[in-house]
């Protein structure tokens, strides 16, 4: 891997420093649906810039407004799970992937096993879904929340009452950011309590491997329950429901 050193004297957004707070969201349902919840929480004019992954950082009008909204830790308690203030510093890297996997038989096409494939390259923040009354049961997404730099594609091989096969996991092309870009102005209230229970009535989910442990060994084979994998166990929800929140940067 080829190194380069950057420009010691280099701050970008510098600007942001007495404006910024870099908040961490604590699940994927918040993201998609922050800047209804920041309408709700406080009358603040406040900017979102989106980061990467759960990360984004809230610029406000003024340093005053910005201390306020910090020090009220109930006001934000039930959003974010880190408030600090921005002041250059080291963010970890994380990001949201879509993937899909190619190849699953159809004897075991099913939520769990998708989401335990997909649960090797990260996080699984939204689970697939798909309804037996689709024509196309393999257009079928899984969100990850990822340390992975690179876009995912690999193959791994999975094994289930003796038989095994090689299935292809591919990320989805193209960039993705999440709904609370739009323009603050235009969204309408909507309470935390009521995010929350859209998050239950989906049953998203973070299940998967840990972000801070090492990238998958994906090698190893997939051992696949035999017992609880049925084509059969599907979804009445819609396929998009998951990616509905976010939007495609062509």
């Amino acid at each position: 891997m080829s190194e380069m050193n950057i420009d010691q004297s280099i701050n970008a957004f510098g600007e942001w420093y007495d404006l910024g707070l870099i908040v961490r969201v604590k699940e994927f349902v918040m993201l998609t649906a922050l800047r209804r919840i920041l309408k709700e929480l406080s009358d603040m004019k406040i900017e979102i810039k989106y980061v990467g992954g759960f990360v984004v950082i809230l610029v406000f009008e003024c340093h005053e407004e910005k201390k306020v909204f910090s020090d009220d830790k109930q006001l934000w308690m039930e959003v974010f799970d880190r408030v600090e203030d921005w002041s250059g510093q080291n963010v970890d890297f994380e990001r949201i992937a879509w993937l899909k996997v190619h190849g699953i038989p159809l004897n075991i096409l099913c939520k769990k096993v998708y989401d335990d494939i997909a649960s090797k390259f990260g996080t699984v923040i939204q689970s697939s879904q798909f309804a037996e009354e689709d024509n196309d049961l393999l257009v079928v997404c899984v969100g990850i929340l990822t340390k992975y730099v690179d876009r995912i594609q690999q193959k791994i091989k999975i094994s289930w009452r003796g038989n095994s096969r090689v299935v292809l996991i591919e990320e989805e092309v193209g960039e993705w950011v999440p709904d609370c870009l739009v323009d603050y102005k235009e969204c309408h209230n909507i309470s935390v309590t009521s995010v929350m229970e859209e998050e239950c009535n989906d049953e998203v989910v973070s299940e998967g491997k840990d972000l801070n442990s090492a990238e998958p060994a994906v090698e190893d084979n997939i051992q696949v329950d035999a017992e609880n994998s049925n084509i059969h166990d599907v979804f009445s929800q819609h396929l998009n429901e998951g990616t509905d929140g976010m939007k495609k940067k062509e």
